[in-house]
């Protein structure tokens, strides 16, 4: 009696260092930004180019943010363009986050994700001219992720088959993309921090720099490709399950199964799944059935099993 195990896989440990880096964003376009009143806010600007104009009768004025992704800061710039007040005119300011301040040009830094309604009311000689008001919707401060990743085997059977989980930080708002760029001429994108990979078979051991890049609500944008990730050869072997047994009349009957080790590595370890729940380790395997049926019988080759198949060392 023969069983054919066609395709054989291995596993080998392997560490994975993680390098934590942060990349860097900076736009180009310049624009003009007035001096506001109040004190400057310290810290990066750099120009998102996202400006809106809020008229309403009497007045206009233009709303520009700066952008929210490191290293800059997000900073409303609102300033007053065209008005028909009197040149003592008093604007004052309400942010809507308990936030004030007073004058023609102003600046406000929101310090959470959420949507906030800017008041701004006219005074001329103590008396309300006209009132204004409009929405806005900060992205917030420190809206850049801080992407890593970890990974591990699914199935020691299946060794090209890795569990990938983002382990991307954010101090304000969320996640809402991870892509991930495999290096086996695949990428894909998705919305969870998990997700898991089939790499292809081959004879090789095979080294992949997997590179993912979380991007937060704000679009701001952290990538991690320093962990290189193990995936071992794939093995054919062609030889099978060849078996003998004792005597029966003698004495209690004994099956010893042989696995051929052709194609297969010189340090392979095999497992037995003789159908009776319980797994075996050997080859060749000696063994007594109780009972008399059919079992199905399978080996499972594998390749230094019990060294750690995966270790992290997180700096």
């Amino acid at each position: 009696m023969l069983f054919n195990l066609i395709k054989m896989k291995t596993i080998k440990s392997f560490s994975i260092i993680f390098v934590l880096s942060i990349v860097l964003f900076a736009c180009t376009k310049t624009e003009t930004i007035y001096t506001p009143n109040a004190t400057i806010i310290p810290g990066n600007i750099v120009s998102s180019g996202d400006t809106v104009y809020v008229s309403s009768a009497n007045l206009t004025y233009r709303m520009t943010r700066t952008s929210p992704c490191h290293p800059s800061n997000e900073i409303f710039y609102d300033s007053i363009i065209s008005t028909n007040f009197p040149s003592n005119a008093e604007y004052k300011w309400e942010f809507g986050d308990g936030g004030t301040a007073t004058g023609n040009y102003v600046q406000h830094m929101y310090e959470y994700w959420n949507v906030y309604t800017v008041k701004l009311t006219v005074y001329v000689n103590g008396t309300i001219q006209q009132v204004l008001t409009t929405s806005v919707k900060p992205y917030g401060q420190h809206a850049t992720p801080f992407a890593v990743y970890g990974c591990q085997l699914n199935d020691y059977k299946n060794p090209n088959w890795v569990a990938f989980n983002a382990q991307t930080n954010i101090t304000t708002g969320s996640i809402v993309n991870y892509s991930w760029d495999w290096k086996d001429g695949t990428t894909s994108s998705v919305a969870t921090s998990y997700t898991e990979h089939l790499f292809p078979e081959l004879n090789v051991d095979k080294y992949y720099k997997v590179k993912m890049t979380a991007t937060s609500h704000a679009g701001c944008k952290d990538s991690f490709d320093d962990s290189t990730v193990f995936v071992p050869a794939s093995y054919t072997n062609v030889g099978g399950i060849t078996y003998t047994k004792t005597n029966a009349c003698i004495d209690s009957e004994m099956i010893t199964f042989t696995q051929s080790t052709i194609g297969l590595p010189a340090n392979a370890k095999f497992e037995w799944d003789l159908g009776e729940g319980i797994r075996y380790w050997g080859n060749p395997l000696t063994h007594h059935f109780v009972y008399t049926k059919t079992y199905p019988v399978v080996c499972y080759t594998v390749y230094m099993l019990w060294v750690a198949i995966l270790n992290l060392y997180p700096i």
